[in-house]
C-alpha cells in the first residue's frame, strides 16, 4: 500500500460480463507486458492495481452458466410471500439446456415475424400499424406454484450498484437504493471492507456493458457538490482522452455523462458516488459496448443505426462464426399458461447487451486497456528529492542532529481530490526517519512527519 492505487472491477451486474471480460484482458496486459514493455513496466513497478473481474459472482454464474440473465445478485427471499422460497424462476420449457424466448399470436403484441428473415422478431414503432400477425414475446418461463404470475420469485435479489452508503436515502430521507439497509448485500459490503483496509486507491474504474460510454459523479447529486478542481480533472483531463479513443463515434458528447439528470437523480446508492465523495477516489463508470458503434467483422453490417439489419446480420453471420450457438431455431410448444405458440429465439448469454466474442469484445477490450494506462500514468508519485543531516551538538555523548528532508511529487496528479485529505479515515501519506528508538528521542518533530496534499506537476485547465 506504499503505492498509488488503481482499482478496477467487472461484474457488478450479473447480466454485464463484458466488464469481467474487460477486466481480465487488463489483467493479461499488465501480467504479460511485466518486464519486457518498457510502458508497463514502470506502471507496474510505481503504482498498485487492484482488479475484481466479478464483483457479483451469482448474478455472473446464473447468466453465463445457466443463460438465465440476472442483473442482482441471489438471495434467499420468499418475494411472492407464498411461505416458499426461489421456487418460481425462469424455466428450460423444452428441455434443450437453454433459457431463450417464447413467442404467442397476441392482438396486442408488439412483435412480427420479420419480411426478410422469418427467425428475426421485428419490434414495432411505437405508432406503427400493421397487417401482420402480432405477437408477444417473453422469455421461457411458466407458472410454477399456480398463483397466475410467472418467475416472480426466482433467486434473484438486489442491484449492488444501488446498495452504497453515498446518496442511499431519497429527498424524504427514506429507502431510495437498494437493500435493506446501505451495504446489506455481501458484495457491497465486501467492497467497502476491502477499500477501508485499502487506502492508497486513487483511481477507481468499474465497468459496466451495454451503451458505449462514461459516466462520472454524481448519480444522486448535482455537480455543485463536485469541488471545482475535481471537475477539470473529470472534463478536462480524462474525458479528452475518452473521446479520442472513440473515433468512430459520431456524437462525441454522449461519450462523457454526468448521470445526475438535472432535475431529479439517475440513481440512489451508487458504487462510484461513494467511492469519490466518501472515499476519496476519481470514479467513473463506464458502459463498454454500443451495438452500433463498436461491432466488428460482421459481415453485412456496416455500423447503421439499425438493429433489425444488424440482428439479420447476425443471424447469418452466427451459423458458421459460431456454429449456430447463438440463436435456437423457433419450435412450436403448447404452453401451460400462454396457450400455442414457440420456443426459441436469441440466447441471451451471447447478446443479452454485450459485446459480441471475437474481434468485436477484442476491440472494446483494448480501447479501455488503452484509456486505463492513460489513467494510471497521471497517479502521483512521490519521491525524496533532497536529505540531509547537520549535527548541531554533539558534547557528554549526546549528539543533537538536524534531519531536513524533501519530497515531491513528479506525477501528473496531486496526492488527493480537492478535499481527499479532510475525508474521515482518508489515507495520510507521511515520511518516516527509521533508527534505533531505544538512543534516539525527537526535541522537534515525530519519527513520522505528514505530508497533507502534496500537487502534481500537470496543468490542470480550469472547468468549462
Amino acid at each position: 500500500q506504499g503505492k498509488p492505487g488503481i482499482w478496477i472491477d467487472g461484474g457488478t451486474h450479473g447480466n454485464e460480463y463484458t466488464g469481467t471480460e474487460g477486466a481480465l484482458y487488463i489483467i493479461d496486459k499488465l501480467v504479460s507486458g511485466y518486464g519486457s514493455d518498457d510502458a508497463i513496466t514502470p506502471l507496474i513497478d510505481d503504482n498498485t492495481f487492484y482488479i475484481c473481474p466479478i464483483v457479483n459472482p451469482d448474478g455472473v454464474y446464473n447468466s453465463v452458466e445457466r443463460g438465465i440473465s440476472q442483473r442482482q445478485n441471489s438471495m434467499e427471499v420468499d418475494d411472492d410471500g407464498d411461505g416458499r422460497i426461489n421456487e418460481d424462476g425462469p424455466d428450460d420449457l423444452n428441455g434443450d439446456g437453454k433459457i431463450t424466448s417464447f413467442r404467442y399470436p397476441d392482438p396486442e403484441g408488439r412483435y412480427v415475424v420479420d419480411e426478410l428473415d422469418p427467425r428475426h422478431m421485428r419490434r414495432l414503432g411505437s405508432d406503427e400499424e400493421t397487417t401482420a400477425q402480432r405477437y408477444s414475446v417473453v422469455r421461457e418461463d411458466r407458472d410454477n406454484d399456480g398463483d397466475g404470475r410467472r418467475g416472480e420469485d426466482s433467486e434473484r435479489g438486489i442491484d449492488v450498484n444501488r446498495n452504497f452508503p453515498e446518496g442511499w436515502f431519497n429527498e424524504e430521507n427514506e429507502q431510495g437504493g437498494s437493500g435493506y439497509y446501505p451495504s446489506s448485500s455481501p458484495e457491497a459490503h465486501a467492497i467497502l471492507e476491502y477499500f477501508t483496509n485499502h487506502r492508497n486507491i486513487l483511481l477507481v474504474q468499474s465497468f459496466h456493458s451495454s451503451g458505449g460510454f462514461t459516466y462520472r459523479p454524481f448519480a444522486r447529486w448535482p455537480d455543485s457538490r463536485i469541488a471545482s478542481q475535481d471537475l477539470a480533472v473529470f472534463d478536462r483531463v480524462m474525458a479528452p482522452k475518452y473521446r479520442e479513443l472513440h473515433p468512430d463515434e459520431e456524437n462525441p458528447d454522449r461519450l462523457w455523462r454526468q448521470p445526475h439528470r438535472g432535475d431529479r437523480p439517475y440513481g440512489f446508492g451508487i458504487f462510484i458516488d461513494w467511492a469519490y465523495a466518501q472515499y476519496g477516489a476519481f470514479s467513473m463508470t463506464t458502459e463498454l459496448w454500443s451495438w452500433s458503434r463498436d461491432t466488428r467483422g460482421l459481415p453485412g453490417y456496416e455500423g447503421e443505426d439499425d438493429r433489425d439489419l444488424w440482428s439479420r446480420a447476425l443471424l447469418e453471420h452466427q451459423e458458421t462464426a459460431f456454429d449456430g450457438e447463438i440463436f435456437v431455431p423457433w419450435e412450436r410448444y403448447d404452453h401451460p399458461d400462454l396457450g400455442s405458440g414457440e420456443v426459441g429465439g436469441w440466447v441471451s448469454t451471447y447478446v443479452g447487451g454485450n459485446a459480441l466474442p471475437g474481434e468485436s469484445l477484442r476491440h472494446v477490450a483494448d480501447v479501455h486497456w488503452q484509456f486505463e494506462l492513460f489513467k494510471a500514468g497521471l497517479l502521483p508519485k512521490l519521491e525524496i528529492t533532497e536529505a540531509s543531516a547537520e549535527t548541531l551538538s554533539n558534547s557528554g555523548g549526546t549528539r543533537i542532529v538536524k534531519v531536513t528532508a524533501r519530497v515531491e511529487n513528479s506525477g501528473p496528479l496531486a496526492t488527493h481530490l480537492a478535499r481527499g485529505a479532510d475525508l474521515a479515515g482518508n489515507r495520510e501519506d507521511a515520511i518516516w526517519l527509521i533508527g534505533d528508538r531505544e538512543r534516539m528521542k525527537f526535541l522537534q518533530g515525530n519519527a513520522w512527519q505528514e505530508l497533507g496534499t502534496i500537487g502534481g506537476v500537470m496543468e490542470i485547465p480550469p472547468p468549462e
